[in-house]
């Protein structure tokens, strides 16, 4: 069945795409029927091509049918996610309140993008939704954080410990990386990519935002030329022949009254280090991981 879905999702990103690529865009939404009672729709398609230009994607109507499901990388309640073929792009399932969430911040994501060239805020190209027998669910497409090479680990990283380990070398978290001895030399780049690190927590910050992560993966080096900001080496704690990447996921996530009665649950039962603070707090607690715990 998700199989059926994710063929589904790529067939209709793809002939909505075709339709956008001859159809100057005048609304913030434009949607396509399909054959079998099937609409999809593409939301702020305006400016999800400006941010697209901004590393050279034209358009997403060649993302191809074939795909790769990783079952132990997976989003939260529920959703899931996909790679295309080549790795370069990830289409993920989201809540409706996170398809609300970036609908309303939209422009000024697109702003904060275009005039943060270095931002390590996940890059997000495209908003969706598929509507299939009455149901609608809503999915975007983001720049994978994921190069093509041989991924070793990859770490979800919050800045908490109340369930923060992880099940799989593609599913690590903070006990993970402490037990591991993890940490990231940046050299002379330090000061520079915390300061973009800060920039864009306080951009989330500013939009009621909480429940990022610090995504970090870990994989063997295949190619010669690297970004610095998305790649750098720890002679200490590994082989030469290594790379890291990593940026800030999962930034559709507000605080809301719902999030407010979760924090105090977790307060009544003694779990005050969990992930779920407010924007404020969260913010804190998270620069103070990456500047304590995550690089040198």
């Amino acid at each position: 069945m998700e199989n059926q879905k994710i063929n589904l999702m790529l067939e209709s990103l793809s002939q909505i795409e075709d339709m956008m690529i001859s159809k100057p865009s005048t609304s913030d939404v434009e949607e396509m029927r399909k054959e079998n009672e099937v609409l999809v729709k593409t939301y702020n398609y305006k400016e999800f091509r400006e941010i697209r230009a901004l590393n050279g994607t034209e358009g997403l109507h060649d993302l191809g049918r074939q795909y790769v499901l990783n079952e132990q990388i997976h989003g939260k309640s529920g959703s899931f996610l996909f790679f295309t073929e080549d790795l370069k792009f990830v289409v993920k399932t989201i809540r409706k309140s996170e398809f609300y969430c970036i609908r309303r911040m939209v422009e000024e994501y697109k702003i904060h993008i275009l005039q943060n060239p270095m931002s390590l805020l996940c890059k997000i190209l495209g908003c969706y939704s598929l509507c299939t027998r009455g149901d609608e669910e809503y999915f975007i497409v983001m720049e994978s954080m994921l190069k093509r090479s041989g991924m070793q680990e990859i770490y979800d990283l919050k800045g908490a410990s109340v369930k923060r380990k992880g099940y799989s070398v593609s599913s690590l978290k903070e006990i993970d990386w402490i037990g591991n001895s993890k940490r990231i030399d940046l050299g002379n780049r330090k000061e520079a990519i915390i300061s973009q690190i800060k920039n864009d927590v306080e951009f989330l910050k500013r939009h009621r935002i909480m429940d990022y992560s610090f995504f970090v993966s870990f994989g063997w080096k295949k190619r010669e030329s690297v970004d610095p900001f998305s790649l750098c080496k720890d002679h200490n704690h590994m082989p030469e022949n290594e790379d890291v990447h990593f940026g800030i996921v999962d930034i559709l996530t507000q605080w809301t009254f719902k999030k407010r009665m979760e924090r105090l649950f977790h307060i009544f039962c003694c779990k005050s280090n969990s992930s779920c603070l407010n924007p404020d707090a969260y913010m804190d607690r998270f620069l103070i991981m990456i500047e304590t715990d995550v690089f040198k």
